[in-house]
């Protein structure tokens, strides 16, 4: 089934900004598969390139035992045709995405810290990027070779109003110097892309929260939204509000066909201990006043990530939004399976989006004109999925854990393809580089 932005607001109904899900009718018309068989290829795919992950625990590095927490980020190099790792500790803190760059050289980007850095492909350190007072770096980057530049989004430090726009660091790609300072039109950029067949245009997600805390809930979201930019100027053209889900628009991708992929991300905080009454619990709470704010009736044990980090992941769906035009398409397979996303992938050969979802430890895989499907952590042979990655050419997508272990998975046949045994120190994200020699 079609789902337009038009029929899930008459599905779902709004109370105020929050998102209604309730008793979804999204969740039975997507009908999720918990497996999915293929007949197997004659040939499996070849896998080549490189894989980056970043993690941000780098104080549980050998040797980082000393070290302040938040100071260092530990990078990892798979070569997915040896099957060999290299492991770096840089010091930088909350390294959040690693990707290739071009000559031998890796862009690592820090999250909501004030320090990036390109490395070589053993992990010296080339240069190092410092935000300017007042911004912190937003995450991500998008290497644009084309016009032999880089951009790295930043976030204002404390945002309080939809004023307090963020900012594109523009840098040459052969000699790492500044070139521009760009504002990006909204609360906190997050991830930049290119957009397949329109080399016009860029898209970014704005997280769109503010410093100033709205209890219950963790992210006081007040603009957040999918921005789309012109290519040669990085100015603003157009933005897509996504307010009614009253959550932050975060990770996405862009399709062969031109549309965005996007996961959201929103929290119900637990009361602190001593804030309770006698009697009281403060996940049972959590869960009543994520059902009264978003009308979501939880019908499954809480999961224990949940309890360990004191606060409840929001089921949110996966969007499908039209660059062009803004026409939404969202897919929901209700919350068990749509708990705090991470990440999002797209693979080309397969038209496929996969959307990651931390703490209901699935992916969400969607293929236009198709029903919506799960693949399992233990499907993966994974444990805390946290990122993913297109491995262009093949049908094969790659998924690291947050702490162990990385996996490869045809997604024609669902067949585990290459596993790697890895430390992953807290790994947010995954990319790939069919470059790096």
């Amino acid at each position: 089934m079609k789902t337009t932005r038009r029929d899930f607001m008459i599905g779902a109904g709004l109370l105020g900004s929050a998102l209604m899900l309730g008793s979804n009718p999204l969740a039975a018309s997507n009908g999720a598969a918990e497996t999915a068989a293929s007949a197997p290829a004659a040939v499996k795919p070849t896998l080549k390139g490189k894989l980056f992950a970043f993690g941000l625990g780098g104080k549980k590095f050998p040797g980082n035992e000393n070290k302040e927490k938040k100071t260092t980020s530990i990078l990892t190099t798979f070569d997915l045709e040896s099957r060999e790792m290299k492991q770096t500790s840089l010091n930088m803190g909350e390294g959040h995405a690693a990707m290739g760059a071009g000559d031998n050289r890796i862009l690592c980007v820090s999250h909501h810290k004030p320090v990036s850095m390109m490395v070589d492909k053993d992990h010296k350190v080339i240069a190092t990027f410092t935000a300017p007072e007042g911004y912190l770096y937003g995450g991500h980057g998008l290497v644009f070779p084309e016009r032999n530049q880089f951009i790295l989004p930043m976030r204002a430090s404390k945002p309080h109003t939809a004023a307090d726009t963020g900012r594109f660091e523009v840098y040459d790609l052969t000699s790492l110097k500044k070139l521009d300072m760009i504002d990006s039109g909204g609360i906190q950029p997050h991830e930049i892309h290119k957009i397949p067949n329109n080399p016009a245009e860029l898209a970014v997600t704005h997280y769109g929260d503010i410093a100033d805390r709205r209890k219950p809930l963790e992210f006081n979201v007040i603009d957040t939204k999918l921005t789309i930019l012109d290519s040669q100027t990085y100015k603003p053209k157009r933005h897509y509000d996504q307010n009614e889900f009253n959550a932050m628009s975060t990770h996405m991708r862009v399709s062969k066909d031109g549309w965005a992929y996007i996961v959201l991300t929103q929290y119900v905080t637990f009361e602190k201990p001593e804030n309770l009454k006698p009697g009281e619990e403060a996940d049972k709470i959590a869960l009543a006043e994520m059902e009264r704010i978003f009308k979501q009736k939880w019908d499954y044990a809480v999961p224990s990530i949940a309890l360990q980090e004191k606060h409840l992941a929001v089921g949110l769906p996966f969007l499908r939004i039209n660059t062009q035009t803004g026409e939404r398409q969202v897919i929901y397979l209700g919350n068990k399976h749509h708990m705090r996303s991470q990440s999002v992938a797209y693979n080309t050969a397969m038209n496929t989006a996969i959307g990651l979802y931390y703490h209901s430890d699935n992916l969400v895989l969607h293929t236009p004109g198709k029903d919506a499907e799960i693949v399992t952590n233990d499907q993966l042979k994974l444990s805390g999925i946290r990122g993913v990655a297109e491995i262009p050419g093949t049908t094969c997508i790659a998924v690291c854990g947050t702490y162990y272990d990385v996996a490869v998975m045809d997604l024609k046949t669902r067949e585990v393809l290459a596993q790697f045994k890895s430390s992953n120190y807290d790994s947010t994200h995954l990319y790939h580089d069919a470059d790096l020699a």
